[in-house]
């Protein structure tokens, strides 16, 4: 109060309003961000067929890291540790051949014990020092396959079934074509259709055999393309 009265000037009376306070406004600093690097492992499908290679990265580990994976069939009880392996960062059997924290594997889809399975794919690994897991899905469907030939119905004329015209297109049959189901001339084609259940956003692999010959006899002589003409 002493220091305040002798700013006064003489003959003024200090004011007896109270003296107001200063508010104090904290400052905030924004804090950087100290969360654990995260990881991941991902399949390069959802699904796969009986006999496919699953391609496998697994990031977010520490450079130099090796990384323990392993398969676990769950869609049996109890679940079944079908597979376990480590790779190395960096390594001759890391894919992504790189120091880079990423690593690249694949797993061979069984088929003597995948059709129609799931199964949980885990990666294991240091990250900033502390060990992490990480986990994906994946499934073996069962396309249900079935195969068809074009039975391009005959029609009987005088008990003969080859003197009876043909239709084309004929229709989609199961088992081998005969007399009673198809007539085919020497430079005709047979048609062929597959049909099976899939899934979206997966890739299919169709691959197709046949027999010039079937014991002595002669069958089929080449493949022709999608839109042979048969007239």
């Amino acid at each position: 109060m002493f220091n305040i009265l002798r700013t006064l000037r003489r003959g003024q009376k200090a004011s007896k309003r109270p003296q107001q306070q200063r508010k104090f406004v904290p400052r905030l600093e924004f804090l950087e961000n100290r969360l654990a690097p995260s990881v991941s492992v991902l399949t390069n499908q959802s699904d796969y067929l009986p006999g496919a290679t699953a391609l496998i990265n697994a990031s977010g580990f520490d450079p130099g890291t090796a990384v323990q994976f392993q398969v676990v069939k769950t869609s049996v009880t109890p679940a079944v540790v079908e597979s376990t392996w480590s790779v190395t960062d960096g390594s001759a059997a890391d894919s992504d051949g790189a120091l880079n924290g990423s690593v690249g594997t694949s797993w061979y889809v069984d088929p003597s014990f995948s059709l129609d399975a799931s199964f949980t794919l885990t990666a294991i690994g240091l990250s900033g020092g502390v060990s992490k897991s990480a986990s994906a899905i994946f499934t073996d469907s069962n396309p249900n396959l079935n195969s068809f030939q074009d039975g391009n119905s005959i029609g009987v004329i005088n008990g003969n079934p080859f003197g009876g015209p043909y239709t084309n297109p004929g229709s989609w049959i199961n088992g081998d074509l005969n007399s009673q189901k198809a007539q085919y001339f020497e430079g005709m084609a047979v048609p062929f259709e597959t049909v099976f259940s899939t899934t979206p956003n997966t890739t299919y692999t169709l691959t197709i055999g046949y027999n010039t010959t079937k014991a002595t006899t002669h069958a089929f002589d080449y493949l022709t393309s999608y839109d042979f003409n048969n007239t």
